[in-house]
């Protein structure tokens, strides 16, 4: 900081702050006394002194009272009264004086009539003048920059904040307090009556400092991208255009010089953009045909990656007019900017949109009881649950239950759990399966899936309505649908144990608002034999389709099921016994016959009648002494009724058991279909 190109000072401290007294005042003060000290003049030595002065002086008293008159004073004694008059102005000086330097001794403000830079700060303290400063600017380089252009529309941006400092407003304050001070009393007085008078002009223009090192670096990184830029391709690829500098092949920079304007303009505080020309090096032809094969590039939309279960973003597919290209390279001149425009083909799915359109809809759900489920069956149930739990099925793919969940056997986590099979009720491993995958067809037919492979059970199931089931096996029966939706779909699948129940749902992309509901028809089956007894039921189930507002958009035949009843659950005829004739005793005894050769042979009984006449007991002979034979033995006939007529049985048909009839929809089959069965049901 200097004073009107004065020397330097030397600083003094300043007093503490208090109320000062008005600078005019002092000034003022000052004044008055130099004008006391200079308006009395020295008495000329010429001037006639009053008569009787001298006389008042030197006669004796005595001569004085009497009033004798003497001649008049030598005039050697004259000089010693203008002594007198003049050492009195000079101690009022002297007195006018040391009240001036008092007073200003006393002052704790910048003194009258100082400003920095034209700024007024006169007759304020310390603290105040630092809060003027801060007013105005002084220290503050809140969104002050210098920019310079560089070539490849490169902007080189560089901010005060960032490579400037600045002497703080309270230093600034102290400097202008020292500038008005001296060090000295006298001095400091002399100097507040010149600043009273003609005022004191600071600059504070060497309070600021720019580090130049950090401008020289902010340059020199901006100028190495503009060079890769240029010797990477020779052009530059915006979101709708081509640009590049006809025969550039490189171009020099002079980082040294840009500092400089960058330094420059901010110690002057120019804070705009400044032009920067480089030198451009001439290259060759450019490869229009070269860019365009490399930049050519297809639209596509963003697709679902089941996979990395990601998003993969589309592309934008690019082209440009190779000879309207050219045209323009041949136009140009050297150093000039080529634009070249694309083409660009916008896809017409974005990844953004995708994204928040992937399984956004619950497309259908269903959940079935579990209730009176085996530990093991719920345990087949959840194994089967957790391999469908999850998956993508893109459009147009095909799912197979069966691959999908893997042979059931112990070591793949199933157990042993009951199961039809041949139409008995067995012990498998993985009993209980059919169960998921019977509410996952439910969810496929409501979700409005095509099915291409489903079988009924052979007994009616407990947990969905007739013609809403699909059973499995290792080998055949599989169950399969497709997606023949607009967007893929995910299987979400899981045992709720708390509540005794499997729920799966389907999610997807509803694109139309339309909905599925499912009618059926049920009507009794008969034994071709006995045509009147009942032996399971048919179901006919039928896919109607409706738009957002309820209008039928279709109908069509979905399946036709067949299930049969238990056999022990089927009421055939019975047959009465034919009645006993208790007339005719049942408990006769029938004798052994003696052959001729003395031998006994059994009769078989072919009657409940008894014999006539009794037959009579023949001779025990030892064998050895057995009379030879001369009379033949006469045998005796035996009685044979004829066996009575064969009568029809009779047909006695027990009750019926409580089947709905068959124009009334099965819509409950629990507890009616199904009766309790060793394996549970499926």
């Amino acid at each position: 900081m200097k004073l009107n190109g004065s020397k330097k000072h030397k600083k003094t401290a300043p007093p503490a702050e208090h109320v000062s007294e008005p600078a005019d005042e002092a000034a003022d003060a000052l004044a008055e006394d130099a004008a006391d000290g200079t308006a009395e003049e020295p008495v000329p030595e010429t001037a006639e002194e009053p008569a009787g002065a001298d006389e008042v002086l030197s006669e004796p008293a005595g001569e004085a009272a009497a009033g004798t008159h003497t001649a008049a004073a030598p005039a050697r004694r004259r000089p010693r009264i203008a002594l007198i008059a003049a050492l009195s102005v000079a101690a009022v000086i002297a007195a006018g004086a040391a009240a001036g330097v008092a007073y200003v001794n006393r002052v704790d403000t910048i003194f009258p009539n100082v400003s920095v830079d034209g700024l007024d700060i006169g007759g304020l303290t310390l603290s105040q003048t630092a809060e003027r400063l801060s007013e105005n600017g002084y220290g503050d380089y809140t969104g002050k920059r210098v920019s310079v252009e560089l070539p490849l529309d490169h902007l080189l941006t560089v901010s005060a904040e960032d490579v400037c400092t600045e002497t703080p407003v309270s230093d600034i304050a102290l400097m202008a307090w020292d500038s008005c001070r001296s060090g000295g009393a006298v001095g400091d007085a002399l100097t507040y009556l010149r600043c009273s008078l003609g005022g004191m002009e600071l600059e504070s223009g060497a309070a600021m400092t720019v580090d130049r090192d950090a401008v020289q670096a902010a340059v020199d990184s901006a100028a190495e991208e503009v060079r890769l830029a240029m010797l990477d391709s020779e052009l530059i690829i915006g979101e709708d255009s081509i640009q590049v500098i006809k025969g550039a092949q490189g171009m020099d920079i002079d980082t040294g010089a840009v500092t400089d304007m960058i330094v420059d303009a901010l110690e002057a505080g120019n804070y705009t953009t400044l032009d920067y020309h480089a030198e451009i090096q001439p290259s060759t032809e450019l490869d229009l045909e070269g860019i365009y094969s490399s930049l050519y590039a297809e639209a596509s939309d963003a697709y679902y990656d089941r996979e990395t279960n990601t998003v993969v973003p589309e592309t934008v597919g690019v082209s440009f007019d190779v000879d309207a290209a050219r045209q323009r390279w041949n136009d140009a001149r050297y150093g000039d900017q080529v634009t070249i425009p694309l083409e660009l083909t916008e896809p017409a799915v974005r990844a953004a949109e995708l994204e928040a359109l992937l399984f956004r809809d619950e497309l259908s759900t269903k959940t079935t009881s579990l209730a009176g489920s085996s530990s093991n069956r719920v345990n087949n149930v959840r194994r089967a649950s957790e391999s469908i739990n999850g998956i993508i099925l893109m459009p147009g793919e095909e799912f197979s239950y069966n691959p999908t969940l893997g042979q059931r056997t112990r070591e793949n986590g199933y157990l042993l759990a009951g199961a039809y099979s041949g139409g008995q009720t067995v012990q498998e491993y993985g009993g209980g399966i059919c169960q998921v995958s019977s509410t996952l067809y439910y969810c496929a037919l409501y979700a409005n899936l095509k099915i291409t492979s489903r079988t009924c059970h052979m007994f009616p199931v407990g947990y969905l309505p007739p013609g809403l089931d699909a059973t499995v096996s290792w080998g055949g029966p599989e169950f399969k649908f497709v997606n023949d939706r607009e967007y893929p779909i995910r299987i979400d699948a899981a045992v709720d144990d708390s509540g005794k129940s499997v729920t799966v749902s389907l999610w997807g992309t509803d694109v139309d608002g339309s909905y599925v509901e499912v009618t059926s028809d049920t009507w009794y089956t008969y034994d071709p034999t006995y045509t009147s007894v009942r032996t399971g039921y048919k179901a006919q189930t039928y896919r109607n389709v409706y738009d957002r507002d309820g209008n039928l958009l279709s109908r069509s035949s979905e399946a036709t099921s067949t299930y049969n009843y238990h056999k022990e659950d089927i009421a055939y005829p019975v047959a009465t016994p034919a009645p006993v004739n208790e007339d005719f005793p049942t408990d006769v005894a029938v004798p052994d016959i003696v052959s001729p050769s003395g031998g006994a042979e059994p009769i078989a009984v072919v009657s409940t009648l008894p014999l006539t006449p009794p037959v009579p007991a023949a001779p025990e002979y030892p064998v050895s002494e057995a009379p030879a034979a001369t009379v033949p033995v006469e045998e005796t006939p035996v009685y044979v009724p004829p066996a009575p007529a064969e009568e029809a049985p009779v047909i006695s048909q027990p009750a019926e058991p409580s089947y709905p009839a068959p124009d009334v929809p099965l819509t409950d089959p629990a507890g009616i279909y199904a009766p309790a069965s060793p394996g549970g049901q499926w």
